[in-house]
Order: structure tokens, then C-alpha cells, then sequence
């Protein structure tokens, strides 16, 4: 049987707002494994809550089971929970899971969606990058005609040859994570954040793409970020882009 327990970074799109526009859920899970029994949960931690209770069928190469997830309640979604049912097959000798998830709407119907999941790799890489990580980022002001930076202390995963960053444990209650694909010293990817419920902007979600040059001696990133948001003066929706920089932290 595929040995499925270890770290898993886990995204699921869903539809959310009146236009139904596509938002990505994204978490990282640990997996335990107990034969035919895997169950999948994120640490304590984290803002919100994600469980999924499955059963292995490896004669089918396929994991069925259930999922519960409880929003931060200081989130968008105030503390709901959301559950249903999840299908997923097996790919890539057990690195990935690919599937559809299910639950009842409101309405009585059932909506349904991808969700996938790719483990995180434990290996050494002959790039053996930091483990902590400082990210800036710098966004236009609503507030004044200049730029203001936020700023993350991140940890790093390896999957492939994709880095993911999570942000850690802060007391605003804001999240980032980032996916970067390194070839020829330039990481290219997307991030999600959470913004503080603390903040100006009350736990809304962005997310967007990035690109950053990398230095093969120091491995300091710095570039640019992109994504979508909504213009106040000229009410409609437009990309807005800016400073990127990902710095190595020294491990204490």
C-alpha cells in the first residue's frame, strides 16, 4: 500500500460573492496513516480548521472520505464551518492527490470543486535554501499617495522543485503563503493572503502571481508581485503590482 502520512500542502477552489467569482482555499496538512485509514488535519496554529476523515482503496487507486472545515472567526466567513464529502485518486507514486469535493448548499443544491494535494517533500536538495525566511512587500496606500511594506517571517517547504513559504504565527492574525518555482536563479509563482481582522483591510483575501531574481550566493529574492483589487475612486476591479523582496533569516 502507497505510504500516504507526512506533510501535504492542500489547495481547493471554491465560488464565493454574488458575481460567483473563483477564491483557492489553501492550507498545509499533516497526514497520519493507520492501514486503509488516513486522516488529514492542519496544526493548531493555523486561523482556521481543515479535518479530512478518509479511507484508502488501493485496489482503485482512490481515497474516499470526509471533510470539515472551521473559518477563522475573525474571517471573512466569521467561524462558519463548511463540511461534505471528498473523492480523490492517488497520482505520481503517492506525491499527489487529485479530486473533487462536495457539499450541500444553502439553496438544497450540492456544490462541488477541485481540490488537490501535493506532498511535501522531506529529501535534502543539492539547493539546500534556508528554513526561515523574511518577506516584504510593498502596496499602494489608501491612505496617502505613497507605498506602504507589510512584513511576514515565513518557513519553507520543499516540493519538487517548487518552495512553498508559509507565513508564521503573528499577532495580527494575518496569513501568506507563497508557491515559487526556482530555475536559472529566478523563482516564478503565485501567493494568497489573509489580511490581519485587526487591519484596515478586515481579513479580506488576495492572491495574485510574483516573480523575483535570486542570488545564487546569498539567496535574497527581490522583484515583483502582481494581483487583482478593487479601485475605490474609479469603482471597478484592476492589477495592481509592486515590490517583492524575500530575505534568508538565520536560524537561531
Amino acid at each position: 500500500m502507497t505510504k500516504l502520512s507526512g506533510d501535504w500542502y492542500s489547495y481547493y477552489r471554491y465560488q464565493s460573492g454574488s458575481q460567483g467569482d473563483d477564491f483557492w482555499g489553501q492550507h498545509l496538512l499533516h497526514a497520519t496513516q493507520d492501514g486503509n485509514k488516513l486522516v488529514l488535519k492542519n496544526s493548531t496554529g493555523s486561523l482556521s480548521h481543515v479535518v479530512l476523515d478518509l479511507e484508502v482503496k488501493p485496489e482503485e487507486n482512490l481515497i474516499i472520505g470526509t471533510w470539515t472545515e472551521r473559518t477563522d472567526p475573525d474571517g471573512s466567513h466569521k467561524g462558519v464551518t463548511h463540511e461534505g464529502t471528498i473523492e480523490l485518486k492517488i497520482a505520481e507514486g503517492g506525491e499527489r492527490m487529485n479530486g473533487i469535493w462536495h457539499s450541500p448548499g444553502k439553496d438544497g443544491t450540492t456544490h462541488s470543486d477541485i481540490w488537490e494535494l501535493a506532498k511535501v517533500a522531506t529529501s535534502k536538495r543539492v539547493q539546500d535554501l534556508p528554513r526561515k525566511w523574511k518577506m516584504t512587500y510593498w502596496y499602494p496606500s489608501n491612505k496617502h499617495d505613497n507605498e506602504e511594506p507589510d512584513v511576514y517571517e515565513m518557513r519553507s517547504f520543499w516540493h519538487e522543485d517548487t518552495l512553498i513559504l508559509e507565513s508564521l504565527q503573528n499577532d495580527d492574525d494575518s496569513y501568506m503563503l507563497a508557491r515559487l518555482h526556482l530555475q536559472d536563479n529566478v523563482a516564478t509563482g503565485n501567493w494568497y493572503e489573509n489580511t490581519s481582522p485587526k487591519a484596515e483591510y478586515k481579513g479580506a483575501q488576495y492572491s495574485g502571481a510574483g516573480q523575483l531574481i535570486v542570488d545564487p550566493t546569498t539567496y535574497h529574492m527581490e522583484g515583483l508581485w502582481a494581483g487583482a483589487g478593487y479601485n475605490h475612486e474609479e469603482k471597478k476591479m484592476q492589477i495592481y503590482t509592486g515590490k517583492w523582496e524575500i530575505v534568508p533569516l538565520t536560524e537561531a
